[in-house]
């Protein structure tokens, strides 16, 4: 289409009843597509919090199996409230497990601020 047809036919175009719902449309289909993007991403930070929790309470339930494995190897001092070891063993497994606790702790902490800073963003 030579360039004074179609700067004719775009003229009368934006002049006319449709071009205000052809531009709604364009608007609502823009919407329509940012809502689902956001929809879709919001369901992968959701189900990476779901893991993270999920794998934190395994986390825990093993720090307990593995503290119950040594008991009688460790107590608890009712001033203080301090952990005391009669066993290098259980020293370890403390160590050991409540490190993985932490770390899963903090992986919860971090796919909780990614999802609600997704959720509050505009």
């Amino acid at each position: 289409m030579p360039h004074h047809v179609a700067s004719i036919f775009l003229g009368a175009f934006k002049a006319s009843p449709w071009c205000d719902h052809f531009a709604t449309l364009d608007h609502i289909t823009i919407v329509e597509r940012n809502t689902k993007n956001r929809r879709q991403t919001e369901s992968t930070l959701l189900a990476n919090m779901y893991d993270a929790v999920s794998a934190y309470k395994g986390k825990i339930r093993n720090f307990l199996a593995s503290m119950g494995n040594h008991w009688g190897e460790w107590q608890v001092s009712p001033g203080s409230l301090r952990i005391t070891f009669t066993a290098t063993a259980a020293h370890d497994a403390y160590s050991i497990e409540s490190g993985a606790v932490i770390l899963s702790a903090n992986t919860v902490k971090s796919t909780f601020k990614a999802w609600s800073a997704h959720v509050m963003a505009p």
